[in-house]
């Protein structure tokens, strides 16, 4: 085969990835609060394989007068394939108890496909009492099979749940809690059917079972009676609902801002509500071991903000990625006594307001800009 053949062979093999890349991440939907026009990490998965496999065509097809090219390309074939069969080996015992595990999921599939069914089918005569009901027993559900799951990866969350319908209940809406109502209620699998759901909810009257509140509650209090927060938080998004409320540093009226910078409608005497009905869920000393874990995150998160913002300095073009590191900052300093660190804070967003000066606004950013600017409006009052 010649040079050319040989070229237009690993061309060819790009093309194939990018035609997979097309038809299997065509209704990907982005989530990522750092994606501004760039590829999800799907898809960058599917360019950098098209890359890796057109270049290990090229050097095995290539008539070069040296067989190590030729070695260098059965390599970049081989190692992926190693790579897979290791992946296997690791997940072997899994596979040998796959039937069962199929059939479980197949069974939990079927459950999933009558409920929503049920559920569209009845939720104009539904009561509020009704769906509360409905969202606690599928929440219920939904926790046991992830503290199973997380017990593994020696992760504590699977509680998220729970105590995201509490906070439904505690501020008696469906959905001012939720960003999407995925979790708590049947809907169809998506980001968009999670929020079709939510404003069909939001028409419905809220009401609850006083036995299903208490069984909640009862759960929850158990619950986070083992908690802690082991594992790392890479950004400020990575809290929850929960977490943000212990976070709190015990001054919900401050923090209350950063709560509602993640667009819920809750109000901040609803929040002050939620603040007083959580903390009377944890005793004393747990509530401060919390706080003392969540601490350290915030510091880390700090710090490693501002490593970004020192090497994105010699970046030229300023993209959403560019300002999260600024607005997480600011995020994260909201709740300090010391002056002189809340002016600290407020440079950070001076600088990042500089360096993005009259650059372009693409939506991403210009939601960065209205974080950029609500957090000056904090610091200058």
């Amino acid at each position: 085969m010649t040079f050319f053949w040989a070229f237009m062979s690993a061309v060819g093999v790009q093309i194939f990835f990018e035609i997979l890349k097309s038809i299997f991440t065509k209704k990907e939907i982005i989530i990522d609060r750092l994606h501004d026009g760039e590829e999800s990490e799907d898809k960058k998965m599917y360019t950098f394989a098209g890359t890796w496999f057109g270049v290990s065509t090229f050097f095995l097809l290539a008539p070069f007068d040296d067989g190590f090219y030729f070695w260098i390309g059965a390599l970049g074939y081989l190692i992926p394939l190693v790579l897979l069969g290791l992946f296997l080996l690791a997940d072997l015992p899994d596979l040998l108890r796959g039937r069962n595990s199929n059939l479980d999921l197949k069974k939990s599939q079927k459950l999933e496909e009558k409920e929503v069914k049920e559920f569209n089918e009845n939720f104009e005569s539904l009561s509020g009492a009704e769906i509360f009901s409905l969202g606690f027993k599928r929440s219920l559900r939904s926790f046991e099979e992830g503290k199973s799951y997380e017990r593994v990866l020696d992760n504590s969350e699977a509680h998220t749940e729970l105590y995201d319908l509490f906070v439904m209940y505690i501020l008696e809406s469906f959905t001012s809690p939720f960003t999407d109502g995925s979790i708590q209620f049947p809907s169809d699998f998506g980001l968009e059917g999670a929020i079709e759901l939510n404003e069909r909810l939001a028409g419905k009257v809220f009401d609850s079972d006083p036995s299903d509140v208490n069984s909640l509650i009862q759960k929850l209090q158990e619950e986070l009676d083992n908690s802690d927060f082991k594992n790392k938080f890479s950004y400020s998004w990575n809290f929850t609902t929960f977490q943000k409320i212990i976070m709190s540093k015990r001054n919900p009226a401050t923090f209350y801002l950063i709560i509602n910078n993640d667009k819920n409608n809750f109000s901040e005497e609803n929040f002050l509500n939620l603040y007083d009905e959580t903390t009377k869920l944890l005793s004393e000393d747990k509530l401060a071991f919390l706080e003392n874990q969540l601490e350290k995150h915030r510091l880390s998160i700090i710090d490693n903000a501002i490593k970004k913002i020192e090497k994105n300095k010699a970046k030229e073009k300023v993209t959403a990625n560019t300002l999260e590191p600024y607005i997480e900052v600011a995020e994260m300093m909201m709740g300090e006594d010391d002056p002189i660190k809340l002016l600290q804070a407020k440079s950070f967003l001076d600088e990042a307001l500089e360096r993005l000066g009259e650059g372009k606004r693409t939506p991403t950013i210009k939601q960065k800009l209205e974080s950029i600017e609500r957090l000056n409006s904090f610091f200058d009052n």
